[in-house]
């Protein structure tokens, strides 16, 4: 039996809060890059039904070409999976994940997928906990609060350690300043090292952007960036902390997975990633 079937069923009601907040966040991200970024990237969101259809076609980029909720707020009909499969293509998207949470219907959503050709390709795991202040781990490293004017310093971190495009160095740092937001940088001596984020809105805080530049990984970043996230939500009135990260397998070791659950994070779910090639069809 796999962990996933071991796992109790979650909770529609809390599924359904996760995922709102998700679409929320990336919505605000979407509309914060300048236009010349917007333009060059191709970016649109389409509202389907409840579901979020993201696209960044001018990047093969999975995050950034993605459908989110699904069957989430309302049964999906197959003619909303067909809107945005078909949006996809004529956007010229490469690949395209659609996201599948336990949750959602109906159940014959798998067979749709598979009859147009989407195949099971990983998944990223769903993880919360109650917000409270934790204690900081051991590190060498100094976490600072940062604003616009090291708006550029977090974009170049974090883009480079997930191996995005240069131009998305200026997406990432656009969110820097938003409203809700929270941007930090961790430190060792004057150097910039790693990066983390929150955004809070309506009691939840998702937490991202978290990014260690190589040489520095291992030496407890990203744990003292959770912790003074936590602190800082805390002191804002959120009640609840979500993120992402992805899921460990006997063929890749998952260390944000380690740290978030260190850090009392604990899974809520799976999202299953479906993959469609448009592009190759």
């Amino acid at each position: 039996m796999t962990d996933a079937a071991r796992r109790p069923a979650p909770d529609p009601a809390l599924v359904r809060a996760l995922e709102r907040c998700e679409i929320d966040v990336w919505r605000d991200l979407y509309a914060a890059p300048p236009g010349d970024v917007a333009g060059a990237a191709g970016l649109r969101v389409d509202a389907l039904d409840g579901a979020a259809l993201f696209l960044a076609p001018a990047f093969d980029v999975l995050a950034l070409n993605r459908l989110v909720g699904l069957g989430v707020e309302e049964p999906a009909s197959e003619a909303q999976l067909d809107a945005a499969l078909d949006a996809a293509a004529r956007a010229g998207v490469r690949r395209l994940f659609v996201q599948v949470v336990p949750t959602a219907e109906p159940a014959a959503l798998d067979d749709w997928l598979a009859a147009r050709g989407l195949v099971p390709y990983n998944a990223w795991v769903r993880l919360a906990r109650p917000v409270a202040p934790v204690d900081d781990p051991p590190t060498p490293l100094r976490v600072a609060e940062i604003g616009p004017a090291d708006a550029a310093t977090f974009g170049r971190i974090a883009a480079g350690a997930f191996g995005w495009p240069a131009l998305l160095e200026r997406w990432t740092a656009a969110s820097v300043g938003r409203e809700g937001w929270r941007h930090y940088l961790a430190y060792d001596g004057d150097e910039p090292v790693a990066t983390g984020a929150f955004r809070l809105r309506g009691g939840e805080a998702w937490f991202g952007f978290a990014a260690t530049v190589e040489r520095h990984r291992g030496r407890g970043a990203q744990g003292a960036l959770l912790a003074r996230r936590l602190r800082d939500a805390a002191a804002m009135g959120a009640r609840r902390a979500s993120l992402e990260t992805a899921q460990p397998t006997p063929q890749r070791a998952a260390p944000s997975f380690r740290n978030v659950q260190r850090a009392g994070f604990a899974t809520v779910y799976l999202r299953r990633n479906w993959l469609h090639a448009p592009a190759s069809a």
